[in-house]
């Protein structure tokens, strides 16, 4: 699923896979849901703006 908006993209995946478990000599199957959500920020142009890491400190330029 994504959701597209002016300045940023909202991604979501939902995704279950069976998984076969053997406990005791009794095979029996698990369901594991994953999910994974993200946001994407577009890059806006009207920013002249350069990020520069030295050292582990942050820096705007």
């Amino acid at each position: 699923m994504t959701h597209e908006l002016h300045d940023w993209d909202f991604n979501a995946t939902f995704k279950v896979e069976p998984r076969l478990i053997t406990e005791d000599g009794k095979k029996k199957y698990d369901f594991n849901p994953y999910i994974t959500i993200s946001i994407v920020w577009r890059p806006v142009s009207a920013m002249k703006t350069e990020i520069v890491d030295k050292y582990g400190e942050w820096q705007l330029k």
